[in-house]
């Protein structure tokens, strides 16, 4: 690895951490500010509804403005969202910034894969790009470690404002970032300015697209109600906040495991199979975690999901960057990412409106149905692409 390859995917390490820092236990931070279901979830309908909705439009940028300009700006975002969090104590007041720091995540991430993607070879980019996941998703374990403890024993400010600290480094750092700029991705960028968002249904009619989308999608909605809504459940059937984070943090930090071999996997094997695999192990898991009140049995399937929640990413992104249909990757990775944060913006605000007027148990099994539903509409696409 490269010296600039190096300090861009630290950047990143530290960018995922201070996520970790803030998502996992944000549903906890605004019930305890006076928040109802409804408001979280509105307020993180809010954050990942910017998020899926700017993927595309900053993948498209990055394409033509470059990625340097477009990762500075997100770093700024990440950086001055946790500070509002930190000293806001009304969850009405919160929506505002949780819509920023959407913005600040959907235009840092397809943008940052997008890099990899441009320092990476062609038929090793399934391992470059699983070597980054790991190295965020370790970033985004420590954080959510440290955001548990820091929660429980200081309170949800002093995280945030550790949050801030490691957001404004990260600012700095991006500001020192050197672009790559091969011949060939100057080409690409030249030629993007012909795709925008009105190209975009257009560009989910070609399967090599649409399959990645609507599984990230089914995949994502299941995997952030999980996450969402666990916190909640944990607190319902006994668990302290520092087991709830411990065992969320199971799944970024045992995706290093399963990463390498991922990787390697992605880019020698059907990956359309593998998406299958992926969506039906990820339902699974989510639809039994009501069944268990044990912290050892939470402890084993957060455990387990560690590989969909990895795999999610990893294999439709690099089914768009290898496929030579698609001219403009960060283009095609912002339609991708789209997919799972439209799944991550949906699922609070739907599922929270079921937890309220049901049960918060509900909502896994309605979630595991719904994603079946929706892959089994990829079944016919995929036999269609095959045929053609």
């Amino acid at each position: 690895m490269h010296k600039n390859e190096f300090s861009f995917t630290f950047l990143m390490f530290l960018t995922a951490m201070s996520g970790g820092l803030v998502l996992p236990l944000f549903s906890l931070f605004v019930g305890a500010i006076d928040g109802s279901f409804v408001l979280i979830g509105l307020a993180i309908f809010g954050r990942d509804g910017a998020s899926a909705f700017s993927r595309l439009p900053f993948g498209s940028l990055s394409d033509r403005w470059g990625r340097k300009p477009l990762i500075i700006v997100a770093a700024g975002g990440y950086a001055i969202s946790p500070l509002a969090f930190s000293v806001i104590d009304r969850a009405i007041y919160l929506l505002p910034f949780t819509v920023l720091h959407g913005l600040a995540i959907g235009c840092m991430w397809p943008t940052a894969y997008a890099v990899v993607s441009d320092m990476s070879q062609v038929g090793k980019r399934g391992q470059a790009i699983s070597l980054f996941a790991v190295i965020t998703g370790t970033g985004y374990a420590i954080g959510t470690v440290i955001g548990g403890i820091l929660s429980k024993s200081y309170g949800y400010s002093l995280t945030y404002r550790i949050a801030f600290v490691i957001g404004l480094i990260v600012f700095l750092g991006c500001l020192g970032f050197k672009e790559t700029h091969p011949k060939k991705t100057i080409q690409t960028r030249s030629k993007s300015k012909k795709l925008n968002l009105i190209n975009f249904l257009n560009l989910l009619k070609r399967p090599i697209l649409l399959i990645p989308f609507i599984a990230a999608f089914a995949c994502s909605l299941t995997l952030a109600m999980s996450s969402t809504f666990f916190p909640l459940y944990g607190v319902q059937v006994g668990e302290t906040e520092a087991e709830i984070g411990f065992i969320l943090m199971l799944t970024p930090m045992l995706g290093i495991i399963v990463s390498v071999p991922l990787g390697k996997l992605v880019d020698n094997v059907n990956k359309i199979m593998l998406l299958f695999f992926t969506i039906l192990s990820s339902l699974f898991l989510v639809a039994i975690i009501p069944l268990f009140t044990s912290f050892y049995a939470f402890v084993i399937i957060f455990s387990f999901l560690s590989f969909p929640n990895i795999a999610i990413q990893v294999i439709p992104m690099t089914i768009v960057v290898d496929s030579t249909e698609i001219s403009s990757k960060g283009l095609g990775l912002g339609v991708v990412q789209t997919g799972i944060q439209m799944g991550s913006a949906i699922s609070p605000l739907l599922f929270s409106l079921l937890a309220g007027s049901t049960s918060i148990a509900s909502t896994f099994w309605v979630s595991s149905l719904i994603g079946l539903i929706l892959m089994a509409t990829i079944i016919p696409i995929a036999k269609q692409s095959r045929s053609t």
